[in-house]
């Protein structure tokens, strides 16, 4: 019988080659049979820190380009530490000291953080009483009756105490609404505003300028402090930029604090107000991507706008464990197919985009200088330093947030055929240097030799 027949193969006969090549896991010298296993050790088993720190002096500097550093002495301040683990250096500055309610350090910050509710066990707030919290329960949560019957049964229940000189727990429906509303907890309430094109108008206008552009959206502030307060993400959170090495020092990176980019933000936020040493930076991401959706609502155009914390795990982010929310709908204006490439409908389009992101995230600017005091996951206050991270998005999209013509760079002032062609020198794009360049150069020379389009002017528009 051919050693490759189907008998042969399903009683374990068949001939195989033996594979030789082994795969060594540099960490905890563990032999792995294949690359995919060697990848899922390394996440299972090496994927963060063990809780040792490198010492300062040991550690690389702040404009290293390289990711080693100079041996480790052996002297008695470095006794237990064992081959197979991480060191972790963390921000000397920002480094996330826990604090109370009113902002002030803790003097331990090894303590046990405050109860996350110092209420009273009978104190039902924002409800008077128990009976009207379990009224509004059944009546909006379990029985979801409609709101005219609502009415009704509360004008019968207001009759009925009419000899006993009693009212019902709710004068109206409207008030049972307010009070649900009026709770401190859960997400973000939805609201909108509308955006409209005010700049000069021709004789006959066409419709996309006068009309009006709704956009959906929630505070972004109050979804930061939900996402920050969730206790799920205590053991998958980082509070302050840190560098992690292997035991040959060699630079590791796993998750967005652990970059070069988050430790120099810490740095330039430190240099610039040095009363937010000891704060916690929170980079926010932001990501975009318009699609059109078919399936039971007919060609239907969205476009969703989703905010994470830099803070949070890789793999937490991957799992979708209420650490990437949707904080927006974004505006898409239409237009007749002759003004499609209309180059005024087009600046408005970026406009648009621009002005509606600059609205929404306006709640978080205060406090990108100053900090805010917010609960953490692992149960502390924390004096917290927001900022703009990452933004997810496809090219296309890209070029929008960036105000990059299409077919250029958005990383680098260079124009290419193929982008995921390396680029060739050190050029990087900078706000700075836009800025200097919008000075000096007109609108069409930013935009044959530099790919940069200048005209994004929010204040053309009315919100």
């Amino acid at each position: 019988m051919p050693a490759s027949s189907p008998r042969a193969r399903r009683n374990g006969r068949e001939n195989r080659a033996f594979n030789p090549v082994r795969h060594l896991c540099q960490t905890c010298h563990r032999v792995l049979r294949n690359l995919s296993g060697l990848t899922k050790h390394i996440h299972t088993f090496h994927a963060r820190p063990h809780g040792h720190s490198l010492p300062t002096q040991g550690a690389a500097t702040d404009n290293e380009a390289n990711v080693t550093v100079r041996p480790l002495d052996d002297g008695p301040q470095h006794q237990g530490l064992k081959d197979g683990q991480l060191y972790h250096l963390v921000h000397p500055t920002m480094n996330g000291r826990p604090c109370d309610s009113q902002g002030r350090f803790l003097e331990d910050p090894t303590s046990q953080p405050s109860c996350r509710t110092e209420s009273a066990a009978s104190d039902w707030s924002p409800f008077a009483s128990r009976l009207q919290f379990e009224t509004a329960d059944f009546l909006f949560q379990r029985a979801r009756m409609s709101q005219g019957n609502i009415d009704h049964l509360l004008e019968l229940w207001a009759a009925s105490l009419i000899p006993y000189g009693a009212l019902p727990p709710f004068a109206s429906v409207s008030h049972m609404l307010e009070t649900i509303d009026a709770i401190p907890f859960g997400d973000a309430p939805w609201t909108s505003f509308k955006v409209r094109y005010t700049g000069d108008l021709p004789p006959n206008p066409p419709p996309w300028m006068t009309a009006e552009y709704e956009v959906s959206h929630r505070d972004p502030l109050v979804c930061i402090r939900n996402m920050l307060a969730n206790p799920d993400f205590a053991d998958e959170f980082d509070v302050a930029p840190y560098r992690e090495y292997d035991p040959s020092l060699k630079r590791q990176y796993t998750n967005l604090m652990s970059g070069n980019w988050a430790w120099k933000q810490a740095d330039v936020i430190v240099a610039e107000d040095p009363q937010t040493n000891g704060a916690m930076y929170c980079p926010l991401i932001l990501g975009s991507d318009k699609t059109t959706v078919s399936v039971a609502t007919g060609q239907n155009e969205y476009h969703p706008v989703y905010m994470s914390l830099g803070n949070v795990w890789n793999n937490v982010r991957r799992a979708h464990r209420n650490a990437i929310l949707i904080i927006a709908f974004l505006s898409i204006p239409k237009t007749e197919k002759r003004y499609a490439n209309d180059s005024r409908f087009r600046l408005f389009r970026r406009q648009l985009f621009h002005a509606s992101l600059s609205e929404i995230l306006n709640p978080v600017r205060p406090f990108m200088l100053k900090p805010d005091i917010t609960r953490c996951p692992d149960g502390h206050f924390r004096r917290v330093i927001y900022g703009l991270g990452p933004y997810i998005a496809d090219y296309m999209e890209q070029i929008v947030v960036a105000a990059i013509v299409q077919n250029w760079c958005v990383t680098c002032p260079t124009r290419r055929q193929h982008l995921e062609h390396f680029c060739e020198g050190l050029d990087v794009r900078t706000r700075e240097h836009a800025k200097s360049l919008a000075r000096v150069c007109n609108r069409k020379h930013l935009w044959d030799n530099y790919g940069i389009i200048n005209d994004i002017l929010v204040n053309s528009l009315s919100i």
